[in-house]
């Protein structure tokens, strides 16, 4: 993410939502966590985005074709229609733990996902929020390099699982199914959100101090818990340090100090350059320090978890 775009902060009613076509496909992600908690995660399908995308006639149209060529494509497409090993890890982890400190109680939670392409970990707490009772204020701020990852995947992910958990429009017990998008469901979807306190921003662009202004226009209170995920962010030497002084950036704007950082990484990413080692000298370097919350060191990779406060 080290092109400067022009960074823009998108409502996802107007963006996102009224651009879905009258139907979209989805498959479900499961995941078993440390705890032994089952979550089922509707996600809309990959040839269903690609679908939407080559029937636009838009800029982003040249999209579809990186889908098929390359997983990234630097400064053009960041792998933000791709759900990652390093996702499902961090989803695992918020899933155990859904519940801020007990002295944030009653101040909300600002959840922030850098780099969220399909937003599994942030949709992982959005489902724990939308089961709670009573319901409790959050807002989440989804960020991808990509305007179009938001508004074809990240949107209509959170969307279909709204669907599930409310059933307000209940999904079919299939593992790929389709879902009907209409006017009434779309209404029902952000007037609910709405009753619940429940708020949904995107950001799309590089890393700046542009971003912090925009995640400080969200209204946000500064003593909510804050909550920053990221998952596979630190595999560009190029755009460690940019990320980093932004990290630690969301993090020290919580005066109160109820906030933390997960981020979950390949140890080392092989080709590219980037990885745990180089991400934790330079953290350290602006003064920040990271404890190893879980490792993954099955097949491939070796893969951890991090844990920022």
């Amino acid at each position: 993410m080290s092109a400067v775009k022009q960074l823009e902060k998108r409502k996802f009613m107007k963006n996102g939502l009224s651009t879905l076509p009258s139907k979209i496909s989805y498959g479900t992600v499961h995941i078993t966590t440390r705890n032994d908690k089952k979550i089922s995660i509707p996600r809309r399908e990959l040839f269903d985005i690609r679908a939407q995308m080559m029937a636009e006639d838009s800029e982003e149209d040249h999209l579809h074709f990186e889908l098929d060529n390359d997983d990234i494509k630097t400064n053009i497409y960041e792998g933000g229609f791709k759900t990652w090993e390093c996702a499902i890890d961090l989803a695992r982890i918020v899933a155990d733990d859904t519940d801020p400190p007990s002295s944030t109680a009653g101040r909300g939670i600002h959840c922030i996902e850098l780099g969220c392409g399909t937003a599994l970990p942030s949709i992982t707490l959005f489902q724990s929020a939308l089961s709670s009772s009573p319901p409790r204020p959050i807002r989440f701020t989804l960020a991808d390099y990509n305007h179009s990852v938001l508004r074809l995947a990240t949107i209509p992910n959170l969307l279909l699982s709204w669907a599930k958990i409310t059933k307000c429009e209940p999904l079919s017990s299939a593992e790929e199914d389709d879902l009907d998008i209409t006017p009434a469901l779309l209404e029902d979807f952000t007037s609910d959100l709405e009753r619940r306190g429940t708020y949904i921003d995107a950001i799309s662009g590089a890393w700046s101090e542009e971003f912090i202004r925009l995640v400080g226009a969200s209204g946000t209170p500064i003593t909510a818990y804050t909550l920053v995920l990221a998952s596979e962010t630190i595999y560009s030497p190029s755009t460690l340090c940019p990320f980093t002084e932004l990290l630690l950036a969301l993090l020290s704007r919580n005066a109160a100090g109820n906030s933390k950082a997960l981020i979950a990484a390949k140890k080392v990413y092989f080709g590219v350059g980037g990885g745990v080692d180089e991400f934790l000298e330079i953290l350290t370097s602006m003064g920040g320090a990271a404890q190893e919350v879980v490792a993954e060191d099955g097949q491939g990779v070796a893969r951890v978890v991090l844990e920022i406060a």
